[in-house]
This record gives structure tokens, C-alpha cells and sequence, in this order.
């Protein structure tokens, strides 16, 4: 199986694997509009939560990360002002 994600105008392209292409976990850090949005969109698609969105002292972001169900981590922030 094979997607592409377009986040604005960024596109992820992800895949199976296979015995040709074995799995690889990652983390993946992506700025989102709404990051608490995203977060809750993820739980609803059985991701698994990793750390809430939150806002971390001397970070101006908020942030959220999870794991999807190949074992990859996503952090998906919202920038700060």
C-alpha cells in the first residue's frame, strides 16, 4: 500500500513494507494549523498517544506526539507567536 499526505504544500509520501523494503520506524515532526486538531483526528484513528499537546517552557510551540499503527512517532506542533 502506498500514500501520499499534503499537508499545505508538503507531500509525504509513505509505504508498505516488504521483503524488498523492510519496515523502518521513524519520527516525523510536522507543523500543523491546529495541532490539537490533529492530536484528537489521530486517537480517533487508533493512533496510540505518546505525550498531549502541551506547551513546554522556553518553547513558544504547542506540541503533541503518537505513534501510528506501523510503530512510527509523530510530533505534530502548532508554532507559537
Amino acid at each position: 500500500m502506498h500514500v501520499e499526505l499534503r499537508i499545505d504544500d508538503t507531500v509525504i509520501m509513505v509505504g508498505d513494507s516488504s521483503e524488498q523494503f523492510p519496515a523502518n520506524h521513524l519520527l516525523i515532526h510536522v507543523y500543523v494549523p491546529d495541532v490539537d486538531e490533529v492530536f484528537s483526528r489521530a486517537l480517533e484513528l487508533e493512533c496510540v498517544p505518546v505525550e498531549e499537546p502541551k506547551e513546554s517552557e522556553g518553547d513558544p510551540d504547542r506540541r503533541g506526539t503518537f505513534k501510528d499503527f506501523a510503530g512510527n512517532i509523530w510530533s505534530v506542533a502548532t508554532q507559537g507567536k
